[in-house]
């Protein structure tokens, strides 16, 4: 599970404020190795932090095959978590 930041030019993108003088917009996503393909991606703004879109049910819609291995980095760390 990851998330990248997408840079845009706020001039042509407005809407996709980032900084001052930046625009960008966040792109999460799960990999899935077998078939080189993501799992599933969703596209959000750029300020939302990581461990949001991992908890918000309705953006993700996936299903992890047995012996899966998921692997994330500490922005998705959130002790208080329950699912």
């Amino acid at each position: 599970m990851d998330a990248t930041v997408i840079n845009l030019c706020l001039s042509v993108f407005p809407w996709a404020e980032y900084r001052q003088r930046k625009g960008a917009i966040k792109l999460h996503y799960l990999f899935d190795h077998r078939g080189s393909l993501p799992a599933f991606m969703v596209i959000s703004e750029s300020k939302c932090h990581d461990v949001r879109v991992a908890r918000s049910e309705e953006k993700l819609d996936f299903h992890l095959l047995p012996d899966s291995i998921v692997s994330f980095d500490r922005a998705y760390v959130d002790f208080k978590w329950r699912r």
